[in-house]
């Protein structure tokens, strides 16, 4: 059987435009022998919501790819994205953090988003079955800015799934988290819930000894590998003897399978690797990211209500933090400022990959503002809305998340991340007061002295 995958031309006006693309016309991925440009399909009319898998040993450019395709999910305003990353306390995922609507970080963070992703599976069949009931609607959820997918990317799935023996705590929360993506898995194509799962040795211990959460993974990149067991663990029913990725010796060089017995497509992956430019892009598409539409937010429920908006920045009350977080100011690259630093940065990225990787398509600069992260005068209606939310808070103060809803009412609507870039400068500017409340934190209108210092 011949893969279903397409080349669609790129649309280079809506590539880079915060919010202009949208998941039903794919993303894109890279380029294929031909040198024709490939999307790719996580979601489709045929099937709803898909759910991925890629793997790659180290030094395969797996990190490098899953930032294309999670930039090219960061481009679609019809895309929520959840990600967990525990192998790692999250520094793999850290640079697209303004992006994310939700990112766990521990193995607990993870059970309760998959939980509150279970949670949202059924409350949207529950609508879809209420409107075929009536006659109306659709089997599936289309994707639209104001009912987006929602797509959970895992990034290490062994770190998640794969807990057998240790602290039986850890053993029972990785039973928890491969039972639920399991159920996301079997019931969320047509919810508009989907997963892509990235593991570096994949195997049936890696997704925690359970097949049918195997079977249920397609597309599957496959690149670079060790073992030629572990290519035919990502490629499902193919000849190893003609399609052998441990041969691969260049970074970004994969097979896509676009299903259980398809042919897979060789295809080399977009450079997207450098942290200044996926720190830029990554706040140049948070401007302009959709919030999950009001039956999802209730069902998600209070772990979602108090995720934190910024997982690296721990209230005091959480636990002590791993190694991996004391050294992450150490080791993560500073992002240079300025438009013309990024230009040299995006010449750096594409000298450093030489002439035979395939090229982003040109990243028009001007489409993104002088210094994403600073307050400027777009930001006015929101500053007043914000201040507007605030000036009734009372003495509890609001949550990010409050605060967000606040402003929607007021305006009609709000971005998550523009409010919460807009609440940081506030409180760095001493025109708002955080104070950290368990897990999360709380805003208050104005702040002393004293209590800034809190």
């Amino acid at each position: 059987m011949k893969t279903t995958t397409t080349a669609r031309a790129l649309d280079r006006l809506t590539l880079w435009t915060p919010g202009e693309r949208r998941i039903t016309d794919g993303i894109p991925f890279g380029e294929r022998a031909d040198r024709s440009p490939m999307m790719l399909d996580l979601w489709t009319r045929e099937h709803g919501a898909r759910h991925a898998l890629m793997g790659g040993a180290s030094g395969s450019g797996k990190t490098n790819t899953l930032n294309v395709i999670t930039c090219g999910l960061s481009a679609c305003g019809d895309t929520v994205i959840w990600a967990i990353e525990v192998a790692k306390a999250g520094q793999g995922q850290a640079a697209w953090l303004p992006c994310f609507d939700w990112l766990a970080t521990r193995l607990d963070e993870a059970v309760a988003m998959l939980d509150a992703a279970v949670a949202i599976i059924e409350a949207r069949s529950r609508v879809l079955a209420a409107a075929a009931a009536r006659g109306k609607g659709d089997d599936k959820v289309v994707p639209t800015p104001d009912l987006p997918l929602l797509t959970i990317i895992i990034d290490e799935g062994s770190a998640l799934f794969g807990i057998k023996t240790g602290d039986p705590d850890r053993v029972e929360l990785s039973a928890q988290a491969t039972e639920r993506a399991r159920q996301i898995s079997q019931t969320g194509r047509s919810a508009g819930v989907h997963l892509v799962v990235v593991t570096q040795r994949p195997t049936v211990a890696s997704l925690g000894d359970d097949g049918d959460f195997r079977s249920q993974l397609h597309p599957n990149l496959c690149l670079r590998m060790n073992r030629r067991a572990d290519v035919g663990f990502v490629l499902q029913g193919v000849d190893l003897d003609t399609v052998d990725t441990t041969l691969f010796n260049v970074p970004g060089l994969l097979y896509v399978q676009d299903g259980p017995d398809v042919d897979p497509l060789p295809v080399r992956s977009y450079a997207l690797f450098q942290p200044p430019i996926v720190n830029r892009l990554a706040h140049a598409f948070a401007t302009a990211r959709p919030t999950l539409e009001a039956v999802a937010i209730d069902a998600a429920g209070e772990a979602y209500a108090e995720r934190p908006a910024d997982p690296f920045q721990a209230p005091t009350t959480r636990p002590v933090p791993r190694q991996a977080d004391r050294d992450r100011d150490d080791t993560t690259t500073k992002p240079r400022r300025g438009r013309a630093a990024a230009g040299q940065a995006l010449d750096a990225a594409r000298a450093a990959a030489g002439a035979d990787l395939a090229d982003l398509p040109a990243v028009p600069l001007a489409d993104l503002a002088a210094d994403s992260t600073q307050i400027g005068a777009d930001d006015a209606p929101v500053i007043d809305a914000i201040t507007a939310v605030l000036a009734d808070a009372g003495p509890n103060g609001l949550t990010a998340t409050e605060i967000t809803a606040g402003v929607k009412k007021r305006r009609g609507s709000a971005h998550r991340g523009s409010v919460h870039r807009v609440l940081r400068t506030l409180v760095d500017g001493g025109q708002a007061r955080r104070v950290a409340v368990g897990k999360g934190y709380r805003y208050h209108p104005h702040t002393t002295p004293e209590s800034n210092a809190a």
